[in-house]
């Protein structure tokens, strides 16, 4: 069964238009690590990516990553272009290796993924959605900014929360954003407060500090966005 490297793994999820192999990758993609590092942890907590493989021992050991590891609700463990493992945000690194007895610099190492597995979770076909009778071709992977995904869901006005959440999803769920959102609204009721602890979570990570219920999107500001989503998708042929 074909694997992927780290780096390879994280620039299908950015995307990067193929995977890369580590040499491949440029600095000025530097930008696209952290986002597809979130996003695959998120994929890995939520049980879609579960064939994590690294070697502690000498080369040629590799072994599955245990679960409740790569999925500790104490801290965002994150795979690195190189194969290793880190901590987001780095002031958690010191309590995560007290609790777990280990230096990070040593411990696992050349991780990787099944390919298919990576094929099947983060890779998305081009939507052809139809609203009013014309039809309409937008794809989330390529064309997601405030102003067009305003336009193609109807969101009206300033909408400041909702702002917040179109910046937000790319950093979540990376090209997956159509899946995941058609996930969050497949069964009754709606997944809306999923939605609102992931963007909370995001929010946190990036200010480096815990944030008020009143400084994210509310519920209410969610379940408007999954209503918006919804409504457009009902209108795909």
């Amino acid at each position: 069964m074909p694997r992927w490297s780290a780096a390879q793994m994280l620039s299908r999820i950015a995307p990067l238009g193929k995977p890369l192999k580590l040499e491949e990758w440029r600095s000025d993609m530097d930008g696209k690590i952290l986002p597809a590092q979130l996003k695959l942890h998120e994929a890995i907590v939520q049980r879609r990516i579960t064939d994590v493989r690294g070697r502690l021992g000498p080369p040629g050991s590799k072994q599955r990553i245990p679960d409740d590891l790569l999925s500790d609700p104490e801290f965002t463990l994150l795979v690195t272009l190189h194969g290793a493992l880190t901590v987001h945000p780095p002031h958690k690194r010191h309590k995560f290796e007290e609790k777990y007895g280990i230096d990070l610099d040593n411990w696992w190492r050349e991780i990787d993924f099944d390919q298919d597995e990576g094929e099947q979770v983060f890779y998305r076909p081009h939507l052809r959605l139809v609203l009013g009778g014309l039809k309409s071709e937008w794809d989330p992977r390529t064309e997601w900014s405030v102003e067009t995904v305003f336009r193609e869901l109807g969101i009206k006005g300033i909408a400041r929360k909702q702002k917040v959440i179109v910046e937000a999803l790319p950093k979540i769920y990376g090209d997956d954003i159509a899946g995941a959102l058609d996930r969050l609204v497949a069964k009754t009721p709606w997944s809306t407060a999923d939605l609102r602890n992931a963007i909370w979570k995001l929010l946190e990570q990036e200010a480096g500090k815990q944030l008020r219920d009143g400084e994210i999107p509310s519920w209410d500001a969610c379940k408007d966005f999954l209503t918006a989503w919804h409504k457009r998708r009902t209108c795909r042929s």
